[in-house]
């Protein structure tokens, strides 16, 4: 988070650095890094931790940094889980992508 500059959304524009307890504290940290807004959060879907997920996720180098991204099967595990209607209106989306994925997969 250093390397990206990243600072907390504040409303009352104070510049806030992530820190460890932070991260750790906050359920939801709100970032602006220098390439762009990252959500970080310490648990999703039904308290799905970091080291619950690791397994299912794979690295991508996104403009010179390398970040952990989860796999298609658990993002769709993990909206379906949280149950909110913005989560469930992008299911049909991300199960036709997975499909295509597959399709592909198997030429």
């Amino acid at each position: 988070l250093a390397e990206l500059e990243a600072i907390y959304k504040d409303p009352a524009g104070r510049r806030i650095e992530p820190t460890g307890e932070l991260l750790v504290a906050n359920r939801l940290n709100l970032l602006r890094t220098n390439l762009g807004d990252l959500d970080a959060l310490v648990a999703i879907g039904a308290g799905s931790r970091y080291e619950d997920l690791v397994a299912r996720s794979q690295t991508i180098t996104l403009a010179g940094v390398t970040v952990r991204v989860l796999d298609l099967d658990a993002v769709i595990e993990i909206k379906e889980a949280a149950g909110r209607s913005k989560d469930l209106a992008t299911l049909p989306v991300l199960r036709e992508t997975l499909r295509l994925r597959r399709m592909a997969d198997e030429r």
